[in-house]
């Protein structure tokens, strides 16, 4: 190998290094989304179930970043069971479970659930709250391309299609709510488009080895 190459290699090998401590790393793009408190099971007396969608919207991987390379869902539903004892006191629970949905489809193994109970003094009101909490990494075998926006304000649906319940013992009278604490957070990690300065570092390394060259 004569000098040249020696040098265009080497020269390649510096400029690859500088590009990819510039160009190669990863980045996240973040979305938290609050959602609002909502009274679901109001003052019942009895076993008592229903089916809510709690929808979180949220927007598509801007491709202008770089490429997408996954997508990470973390929730946090917090509810409260609140119950008010008869003379009698006693005791109920409550709980809150279901699949998760995108879009109305349930990705692979996307969804669970929490719940709480508990007992009271007679004549008393008690609160037991509960939260369901936990992350989703969306596969990467299942690719991301509907992640992507074709173009801007484009947008999703994650849908928590839970089964709130209510199991209060006799004649005690059962509220259950989601607290406005509750959020979604959408993670995007992508690889991002090389930084001009980065591209340059190319370009300037190249045309200093051809001038080397026909000097």
């Amino acid at each position: 190998m004569n000098c040249f190459n020696r040098g265009v290699i080497a020269g390649l090998s510096a400029a690859f290094v500088v590009c990819g401590a510039h160009c190669a790393h990863a980045e996240e793009s973040i979305q938290l989304i609050p959602l609002p408190g909502q009274v679901y099971l109001n003052d019942v007396l009895t076993n008592t179930t229903v089916n809510v969608d709690i929808l979180t919207v949220f927007q598509k991987f801007d491709p202008g970043l770089g490429t997408l390379t996954g997508v990470v869902f973390s929730y946090d539903y917090d509810f409260k069971l609140t119950m008010d004892f008869p003379a009698a006191g006693g005791g109920g629970g409550a709980s809150a479970s279901g699949p998760f949905l995108l879009d109305g489809i349930n990705p692979p193994g996307a969804g669970g659930g929490q719940g709480t109970g508990g007992g009271g003094a007679p004549g008393t009101t008690a609160e037991f709250p509960f939260s369901f909490t936990g992350t989703y990494i969306y596969p990467s075998d299942s690719g991301f391309a509907d992640f992507v926006a074709a173009a801007p304000g484009q947008t999703r649906t994650w849908d928590f299609a839970a089964t709130v319940s209510a199991s209060p013992g006799a004649d005690i009278t059962s509220t259950v709510e989601m607290l406005n604490t509750s959020s979604v957070t959408v993670t995007y990690t992508y690889t991002p488009v090389p930084e001009p300065a980065a591209l340059s570092l190319l370009v300037l390394g190249g045309a200093t080895l051809l001038r080397r060259r026909r000097s």
